[in-house]
């Protein structure tokens, strides 16, 4: 399961440093291709719930373990970008 956050990026203000939410997913396979394209790219990002996704599966239950994709706004249409065209 993926999913593709909706977050204003035409607006410029204060905020352009904060971190937003811009992808969901519960697949550890797409959590590692978007890792190595932000690093490759030196785009700063967060992901949190990523080590849920490692633990699903395992001894500790966790079925609806998802991980979500932090980024500047600046950098969401980046992102958004690759996942729609990865070649």
């Amino acid at each position: 399961m993926s999913n593709v956050i909706s977050v204003e990026t035409h607006e410029k203000d204060e905020d352009d440093f904060k971190y937003y939410p811009c992808y969901q997913t519960s697949e550890l396979g797409m959590i590692t291709i978007i890792r190595h394209f932000l690093e490759s790219n030196r785009i700063p990002f967060v992901i949190i719930g990523e080590d849920l996704i490692f633990l699903s599966g395992a001894a500790i239950p966790f079925e609806e373990a998802v991980a979500t994709v932090h980024l500047m706004k600046k950098d969401i249409p980046l992102l958004m970008d690759f996942i729609r065209n990865p070649y």
